[in-house]
């Protein structure tokens, strides 16, 4: 596996802001490499809007302290990527990480 990106994966928290009222945010969980490999993609409309949606996959190396990771976001090169699946490779080798990235245009 070549190891061969930086990535930044974030965790989403709740947090208050200036004014007592919850907002949502993306932090830094863990900086890790990664392999990068471009499934598939698509386009359509997506409220009115149209979209790009691809699917990427991730691999990156074990780390019992990574997970989960489902509830998070690879950020590469400031393009957010949801990670929807989570696969661990061989014995305790690493992890396939399946994100969906969209784009909107308009």
């Amino acid at each position: 596996m070549r190891l061969d990106r930086r990535i930044i994966i974030e965790s989403f928290t709740q947090a208050q802001d200036t004014m007592g009222h919850s907002a949502k945010t993306w932090s830094t969980f863990y900086e890790c490499w990664a392999s990068k490999m471009d499934k598939s993609g698509s386009e359509g409309l997506e409220n009115a809007r149209d979209t790009a949606t691809r699917l990427t996959i991730w691999k990156i190396r074990h780390n019992p302290d990574y997970l989960p990771l489902e509830k998070m976001r690879v950020n590469y090169e400031s393009r957010y990527y949801d990670i929807e699946v989570v696969k661990e490779l061989g014995r305790k080798e690493g992890y396939e990480l399946t994100t969906i990235s969209k784009d909107g245009n308009g």
